[in-house]
Protein backbone atom coordinates (compact mmCIF):
# COMPACT_ATOMS: atom_id res chain seq x y z
CA UNK A 1 0.00 0.00 0.00
CA UNK A 2 2.77 2.70 0.77
CA UNK A 3 4.01 1.96 -2.69
CA UNK A 4 1.00 3.31 -4.12
CA UNK A 5 0.88 6.37 -1.49
CA UNK A 6 1.72 8.67 -3.91
CA UNK A 7 0.53 7.77 -7.18
CA UNK A 8 -3.20 7.84 -5.07
CA UNK A 9 -2.31 11.40 -4.58
CA UNK A 10 -1.31 12.37 -7.80
CA UNK A 11 -4.53 10.28 -9.13
CA UNK A 12 -6.49 12.36 -6.83
CA UNK A 13 -4.86 15.82 -7.62
CA UNK A 14 -6.13 15.06 -10.81
CA UNK A 15 -9.71 13.78 -10.13
CA UNK A 16 -10.68 16.51 -8.09
CA UNK A 17 -9.69 19.38 -10.60
CA UNK A 18 -11.86 17.78 -13.58
CA UNK A 19 -14.23 16.40 -11.25
CA UNK A 20 -14.71 20.19 -10.04
CA UNK A 21 -14.41 21.39 -13.73
CA UNK A 22 -16.97 18.90 -15.07
CA UNK A 23 -19.19 19.97 -12.23
CA UNK A 24 -19.17 23.35 -13.39
CA UNK A 25 -20.68 22.38 -16.74
CA UNK A 26 -17.25 22.35 -18.52
CA UNK A 27 -16.33 20.26 -21.73
CA UNK A 28 -13.82 17.61 -21.01
CA UNK A 29 -13.28 17.36 -24.99
CA UNK A 30 -11.74 21.38 -24.69
CA UNK A 31 -8.97 20.18 -22.21
CA UNK A 32 -7.84 17.96 -24.68
CA UNK A 33 -5.01 19.75 -26.51
CA UNK A 34 -2.50 17.51 -27.68
CA UNK A 35 -0.29 20.61 -29.29
CA UNK A 36 -0.38 22.57 -25.76
CA UNK A 37 1.29 19.00 -24.35
CA UNK A 38 3.89 18.95 -27.16
CA UNK A 39 4.47 23.26 -26.38
CA UNK A 40 4.83 23.22 -22.57
CA UNK A 41 6.72 19.13 -21.87
CA UNK A 42 8.79 19.55 -25.70
CA UNK A 43 10.33 22.86 -24.39
CA UNK A 44 10.81 22.15 -20.57
CA UNK A 45 12.31 18.97 -21.56
CA UNK A 46 14.54 20.70 -23.96
CA UNK A 47 15.68 23.74 -21.92
CA UNK A 48 16.57 21.23 -19.16
CA UNK A 49 18.25 19.64 -21.51
CA UNK A 50 20.38 22.29 -22.70
CA UNK A 51 20.77 23.43 -19.01
CA UNK A 52 22.71 20.30 -17.84
CA UNK A 53 24.45 17.28 -18.60
CA UNK A 54 23.54 13.25 -19.75
CA UNK A 55 24.72 12.19 -15.96
CA UNK A 56 22.80 15.17 -14.24
CA UNK A 57 19.76 14.36 -16.41
CA UNK A 58 19.99 10.86 -15.64
CA UNK A 59 19.86 11.38 -12.17
CA UNK A 60 16.91 13.79 -12.25
CA UNK A 61 14.76 11.44 -14.05
CA UNK A 62 16.03 8.72 -11.60
CA UNK A 63 14.80 10.93 -8.65
CA UNK A 64 11.44 11.62 -10.11
CA UNK A 65 11.13 7.80 -10.45
CA UNK A 66 11.69 7.70 -7.26
CA UNK A 67 9.40 10.07 -6.23
CA UNK A 68 6.64 8.55 -7.60
CA UNK A 69 7.15 5.27 -6.16
CA UNK A 70 8.35 6.03 -3.13
CA UNK A 71 8.37 3.68 -0.29
CA UNK A 72 8.68 5.15 3.30
CA UNK A 73 11.40 3.67 5.56
CA UNK A 74 9.04 1.37 8.38
CA UNK A 75 10.26 -0.13 11.48
CA UNK A 76 10.26 -3.71 9.71
CA UNK A 77 13.23 -2.38 7.09
CA UNK A 78 15.37 -0.93 10.76
CA UNK A 79 14.77 -4.66 11.79
CA UNK A 80 15.70 -6.36 8.39
CA UNK A 81 18.90 -4.28 8.66
CA UNK A 82 20.23 -4.78 11.95
CA UNK A 83 19.21 -8.53 11.31
CA UNK A 84 21.73 -8.35 8.40
CA UNK A 85 24.50 -7.04 10.43
CA UNK A 86 24.04 -9.31 12.97
CA UNK A 87 24.67 -12.30 10.67
CA UNK A 88 27.32 -10.51 8.52
CA UNK A 89 29.32 -9.78 12.08
CA UNK A 90 28.54 -13.67 13.41
CA UNK A 91 30.10 -14.52 10.12
CA UNK A 92 33.18 -12.23 10.73
CA UNK A 93 33.75 -13.50 14.67
CA UNK A 94 33.15 -17.29 13.02
CA UNK A 95 35.12 -17.32 10.24
CA UNK A 96 37.24 -14.24 9.89
CA UNK A 97 36.43 -10.91 7.16
CA UNK A 98 37.63 -12.63 4.46
CA UNK A 99 35.02 -15.19 3.78
CA UNK A 100 32.53 -11.98 3.10
CA UNK A 101 34.40 -10.95 0.10
CA UNK A 102 32.34 -13.01 -1.91
CA UNK A 103 29.10 -12.10 -0.48
CA UNK A 104 30.08 -7.87 -0.92
CA UNK A 105 31.11 -8.71 -4.47
CA UNK A 106 28.13 -10.40 -5.76
CA UNK A 107 25.31 -9.73 -2.98
CA UNK A 108 22.28 -10.67 -5.20
CA UNK A 109 23.72 -13.97 -5.45
CA UNK A 110 24.79 -14.22 -1.41
CA UNK A 111 23.36 -16.81 0.64
CA UNK A 112 23.20 -14.07 3.56
CA UNK A 113 21.79 -11.14 1.23
CA UNK A 114 19.18 -13.46 -0.30
CA UNK A 115 16.99 -13.97 3.27
CA UNK A 116 16.79 -10.12 3.06
CA UNK A 117 14.60 -9.23 -0.53
CA UNK A 118 13.40 -5.86 0.68
CA UNK A 119 17.07 -4.70 1.30
CA UNK A 120 18.67 -6.17 -1.94
CA UNK A 121 15.74 -3.72 -3.67
CA UNK A 122 17.34 -0.67 -2.03
CA UNK A 123 19.68 -0.47 -4.26
CA UNK A 124 21.76 2.82 -2.32
CA UNK A 125 21.67 1.22 0.97
CA UNK A 126 22.90 -2.04 -0.66
CA UNK A 127 25.70 -0.28 -2.28
CA UNK A 128 27.00 1.40 0.42
CA UNK A 129 26.88 -1.58 2.74
CA UNK A 130 28.89 -3.28 0.39
CA UNK A 131 31.04 -0.79 -0.27
CA UNK A 132 31.81 -0.27 3.48
CA UNK A 133 32.49 -3.65 4.35
CA UNK A 134 35.01 -3.53 1.18
CA UNK A 135 36.73 -1.38 2.55
CA UNK A 136 37.34 -3.35 5.77
CA UNK A 137 38.33 -6.30 4.17
CA UNK A 138 40.65 -4.74 1.66
CA UNK A 139 42.27 -2.55 3.96
CA UNK A 140 43.77 -2.20 7.13
CA UNK A 141 41.62 1.19 8.28
CA UNK A 142 41.03 2.35 12.28
CA UNK A 143 37.59 2.21 13.05
CA UNK A 144 37.73 6.37 13.49
CA UNK A 145 38.96 6.70 10.07
CA UNK A 146 36.38 4.45 9.10
CA UNK A 147 34.07 6.30 10.67
CA UNK A 148 34.91 9.23 9.43
CA UNK A 149 34.99 8.26 6.04
CA UNK A 150 31.28 7.03 6.25
CA UNK A 151 30.32 9.83 7.93
CA UNK A 152 31.52 11.80 4.54
CA UNK A 153 29.63 9.21 2.32
CA UNK A 154 26.06 9.40 3.62
CA UNK A 155 26.85 13.62 3.51
CA UNK A 156 27.84 13.12 0.23
CA UNK A 157 24.69 10.93 -0.71
CA UNK A 158 22.31 13.53 0.98
CA UNK A 159 24.01 16.35 -0.80
CA UNK A 160 23.17 14.51 -4.43
CA UNK A 161 19.55 13.74 -3.42
CA UNK A 162 19.17 17.28 -2.50
CA UNK A 163 20.85 18.51 -5.79
CA UNK A 164 18.67 15.94 -7.38
CA UNK A 165 15.52 17.09 -6.23
CA UNK A 166 16.61 20.87 -6.63
CA UNK A 167 17.04 19.66 -10.47
CA UNK A 168 13.45 18.54 -10.37
CA UNK A 169 11.74 21.56 -9.08
CA UNK A 170 14.09 23.77 -11.81
CA UNK A 171 11.94 22.12 -14.18
CA UNK A 172 8.74 22.25 -12.00
CA UNK A 173 8.75 25.95 -12.25
CA UNK A 174 9.25 26.60 -15.88
CA UNK A 175 5.74 24.93 -16.59
CA UNK A 176 4.15 27.75 -15.24
CA UNK A 177 5.91 30.20 -17.75
CA UNK A 178 6.16 27.59 -20.96
CA UNK A 179 2.18 27.32 -20.21
CA UNK A 180 2.16 31.05 -20.99
CA UNK A 181 4.11 30.67 -23.70
CA UNK A 182 1.50 27.89 -25.04
CA UNK A 183 -1.65 30.38 -24.39
CA UNK A 184 0.12 33.29 -26.33
CA UNK A 185 0.72 31.24 -29.58
CA UNK A 186 -3.07 30.07 -29.03
CA UNK A 187 -4.03 34.00 -29.09
CA UNK A 188 -2.17 34.33 -32.15
CA UNK A 189 -3.61 31.66 -33.89
CA UNK A 190 -7.14 32.66 -32.58
CA UNK A 191 -6.18 36.31 -34.12
CA UNK A 192 -6.22 34.98 -37.72
CA UNK A 193 -9.59 33.93 -37.14
CA UNK A 194 -10.83 37.22 -36.03
CA UNK A 195 -13.49 37.16 -38.68
CA UNK A 196 -15.45 34.09 -37.55
CA UNK A 197 -18.47 34.12 -35.72
CA UNK A 198 -18.26 34.15 -31.78
CA UNK A 199 -18.72 30.73 -30.67
CA UNK A 200 -15.81 29.87 -32.80
CA UNK A 201 -13.24 32.46 -31.36
CA UNK A 202 -14.64 31.48 -27.78
CA UNK A 203 -14.00 27.92 -28.43
CA UNK A 204 -10.15 29.11 -29.76
CA UNK A 205 -9.66 31.51 -26.74
CA UNK A 206 -10.73 28.40 -24.23
CA UNK A 207 -8.39 26.02 -25.94
CA UNK A 208 -5.49 28.81 -25.59
CA UNK A 209 -6.15 28.96 -22.25
CA UNK A 210 -5.50 25.27 -21.22
CA UNK A 211 -1.78 26.32 -21.82
CA UNK A 212 -2.31 28.33 -18.86
CA UNK A 213 -4.23 25.52 -16.83
CA UNK A 214 -1.91 22.84 -18.20
CA UNK A 215 1.42 24.71 -17.08
CA UNK A 216 0.26 25.73 -14.05
CA UNK A 217 -1.27 22.31 -12.76
CA UNK A 218 1.54 20.23 -13.72
CA UNK A 219 3.94 22.67 -11.98
CA UNK A 220 1.95 22.21 -8.43
CA UNK A 221 -0.16 19.53 -8.46
CA UNK A 222 2.49 17.06 -10.36
CA UNK A 223 6.23 17.58 -10.94
CA UNK A 224 6.57 19.95 -7.26
CA UNK A 225 4.67 17.13 -5.16
CA UNK A 226 7.27 14.52 -6.27
CA UNK A 227 10.78 16.99 -6.18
Amino acid sequence: MTKLFTPIGLILVLASVITGYVAHGGNLSLLWQPTEFVIIGGAALGAFIASCTPEIFKHALHTMKKGVLYTPIVKEDYIEVLKLLNEIFAKIRKEGPIKLESHMDDPQNSSIFKKYPDFLKKTDALEFLTDSFRTIISTKILYYDLNALLEEEVEAYFEEIEKQAELVNEIAESFPGLGIVAAVLGVVITMQKISEPPEVLGVSIGAALVGTFLGVLLCYGFVAPIA
